[in-house]
């Protein structure tokens, strides 16, 4: 047996096999422990499941230039388990775009994953089988062809039952000691055929395999820090090429998958095994070839450049679908989620289809103090499933500039949480959600959940779905439905437009499906697919993480220097020590301040616009063949809740121009540079009459819907 010992030490002596009592060679080993593989990427930037590089797996060396330590890192677990930091997930899933810019899995989806619970050291506590049940099981990772050094942690903590015999591409590592807990092989290996795939070798027993460390052959090492200097960061990558104010995806890829579509590619519907639930995905799987019944919107990895990896920032790097805190129909505001995960009752569990992507880049910003770039991830469906409900969850990370083309005047904000997307209306028969409009208002139990409405008859506190009689010609000019969210904690406000909603809402009835396209129109594309976001009216910086929190800039230099905790509802906890439903990453980061002198002049909180492009093309991200519906998702659920009821609507051949709703009855001032100290308030949105509180005032009046697939007309998704 290879005996474990410091995980440093191990991997110097195995990348320079240096005798490390030497002073002079042990500073040579750390110095190489900062090895940089080069960086091989068709377009800069992490590529996403929809890319097409010129070869077809080099996409390695964008998640190891970002991984600290300098080298890509598995950890083999339970996807539930925590993630070692500096390391990816595996969780047993088959071969496939993972959603971080790597393609691995296994020839199989392999659910024998452990979390032991009795080490220390959870890379040594968690493990996947690589033998079951009389199956040999082979993982792979999709790299350029070349040499490869690898350390192979195999082994168990508790039970000493295998015998870890490895195969490494074609290379045998026999264990040298029989059964016993841990076995550590360090090999360097020749890839000819793209994957590096590790295998049980013969006589292997129950081999188990924990984790490994994979980097490029002759690598050469970056200088080592200085004293006090802190080990580089990941550097970032290289912005894509850009298509328009409105196109948060690449534009090339799209139009290459298109044309393999039509080819008959993708012909093959994907596999339950073919799909991960916390991995965005397109339409399509580029890899395995073939096509899923839901997509989730743009791609999160076309502003990695300016944000990092998808869920890096909540200790998930990689994970581009869902969060810590994804909604489940809580009967109070501060209900612990124990049970609900346990009893497969969260979002994800039960309506994964609906979460979506809105991403841009390079927005417009005609004055100063402008989001110039953001990515958000929502959970809303727009028909019957929710519909009557309220809170939804979400997460949003933003980049907002004084001056776009001056980097050093831009800061990063990062928050997430459980939206309230206020009362649900209806109008009769108008495409429009404005105040000219009379609108329908449509009581529901959510009504009152959690905390009362704080304005009832506001019309940017709403979810709008206007009767809809005659359909405009596809794809419509306008939305056709638009959500207003805002935190609690008014941390946050943005205007959610479906293009292409699902279909209307029945007043008397609302969690009752009323589609606009039959399942057997393969024409009719109302799925869901054309999407975007407004930020309004301004993004506002506050002095304080909430009431009694801390000061965002505690420096007091005019900008922000902060990164702590929200609950779900955006207030303030001081207690976390990781993400979680509670415990919700809250970053205000290099973020200029404009509003509001103190006496020395220092501005204590900030405005930043969004200005959207209405006139901009937008992208159909419904990438079905012609008179095929690959986009069927909701009428499964559909027919598992209520009978499916299809409008019987005639499309128009030319919408009426109409305007989305952008504007309150008091038009907002547009953040100017400040000059000195305002006068009065800026006007931005109306007020509430009060701040709502993090906590709720009374329990609920109504209990939520005890089916787990029903729409719950009371309570969060």
């Amino acid at each position: 047996m290879y005996q474990v010992d410091s995980s440093f030490t191990r991997l110097a002596k195995w990348l320079l096999n240096l005798d490390t009592n030497h002073k002079e060679r042990r500073k040579l080993v750390f110095q190489r422990l900062f090895i940089l593989l080069p960086v091989l990427l068709l377009f800069a930037g992490v590529q996403s499941a929809m890319a097409q590089p010129a070869h077809p797996f080099s996409q390695i060396t964008s998640e190891v230039k970002n991984a600290d330590p300098p080298v890509l890192k598995i950890n083999f677990q339970p996807a539930k388990a925590v993630v070692p930091a500096g390391y990816l997930p595996d969780s047993g899933a088959a071969f496939g775009n993972r959603g971080n810019g790597l393609q691995y899995g296994w020839n199989v989806k392999v659910d024998q994953t452990r979390d032991q619970n009795v080490h220390s050291d959870q890379r040594y506590d968690t493990f996947n089988h690589m033998q079951k049940s009389g199956q040999n099981y082979t993982w792979e990772l999709a790299v350029p062809k070349g040499s490869y050094e690898l350390l192979v942690v195999m082994g168990d903590p508790k039970h000493a039952n295998a015998t870890n015999s490895v195969d490494v591409e074609g290379t045998i590592m026999n264990d040298p000691d029989g059964q016993d807990n841990f076995d550590e092989y360090t090999i360097t290996v020749t890839v000819n055929d793209d994957r590096l795939t590790i295998k049980p070798a013969s006589g292997a027993q129950n081999a188990k395999i924990a984790f490994l460390h994979i980097m490029q052959a002759g690598s050469s090492p970056t200088p080592e820090p200085g004293p006090g200097t802190p080990p580089p960061g990941p550097e970032p990558t290289e912005p894509p090429t850009l298509f328009g104010p409105e196109i948060g995806v690449d534009l090339d890829q799209i139009n290459q998958l298109k044309a393999d579509i039509a080819a008959g590619m993708y012909d093959r519907p994907c596999t339950a095994q073919e799909h991960h639930p916390t991995q965005w995905h397109l339409l399509v799987d580029p890899v395995n070839k073939c096509h899923y019944d839901h997509q989730h919107g743009d791609d999160p990895n076309y502003v990695n450049d300016l944000f990092g990896q998808p869920g890096a920032w909540f200790g998930q790097p990689g994970q581009s679908i869902s969060y810590p805190w994804q909604t489940f129909k809580a009967q109070y505001a501060d209900e612990p989620n124990t049970t609900y995960v346990a009893n497969k009752q969260m979002e994800n569990d039960l309506k994964h289809e609906g979460y979506f992507w809105v991403v841009r880049r390079n927005q417009s910003c005609p004055e100063p103090y402008c989001t110039t770039d953001f990515r958000l991830q929502v959970h809303a469906v727009f028909g019957a499933m929710d519909m009557p409900v309220r809170f939804h969850s979400y997460s949003f990370e933003a980049r907002v500039c004084r001056d776009p083309n001056d980097p050093a005047s831009c800061g990063i904000v990062r928050n997430g949480g459980w939206a309230d997307f206020g009362r649900l209306f209806t109008t009769d028969g108008v495409i429009d959600c404005g105040h000219g409009v009379e609108e329908q208002f449509i009581s529901l139990p959510a009504d009152t959940l959690y905390f009362p409405i704080d304005r009832p008859e506001a019309r940017d506190e709403i979810r709008c779905h206007p009767l809809i009689t005659h359909l405009p010609a596809y794809p419509s000019t306008r939305p056709l439905s638009e959500w207003w969210a805002h935190s609690p904690a008014d941390r946050i406000r943005f205007q959610l437009r479906s293009f292409d909603p699902l279909g209307n809402v029945i007043p008397d009835d609302p969690a009752q499906w009323r589609l606009f396209c039959s399942l057997d129109d393969p024409n009719c594309r109302y799925n869901q697919s054309i999407m975007t976001a407004w930020i309004g009216y301004t993004l506002q910086i506050p002095e304080f993480h909430h009431s009694g929190g801390p000061r965002l800039d505690a420096n007091r230099d005019g900008r922000t220097d902060y990164l702590g905790y929200s609950n779900r509802w955006g207030a303030f906890v001081s207690n976390c020590t990781q993400p979680g439903l509670d415990c919700v990453p809250t970053e205000y980061s290099n973020i200029l301040l404009n509003q509001f002198p103190d006496d020395h002049g220092v501005f204590k909180e900030a405005r930043y616009t969004h200005h959207i492009c209405d006139d901009c093309p937008k992208v159909d991200l419904d990438l079905s063949p012609p008179n095929q519906k690959w986009i069927s998702w909701f009428y499964r659920h559909a027919s598992m809740m209520r009978e499916s009821v299809t409008t019987n609507i005639v499309e128009e051949p030319t919408p009426e121009a109409v305007e989305p709703t952008q504007e309150p009855t008091t038009e907002p001032v547009e953040p100017v540079e400040p000059t000195a100290e305002p006068t009065t308030e800026p006007v931005e949105t109306p007020e509430p009459t009060e701040e709502p509180t993090a906590e709720p005032t009374t329990k609920p009046t109504a209990e939520p819907a005890e089916t787990s697939e029903a729409p719950d007309v009371s309570t969060t998704e």
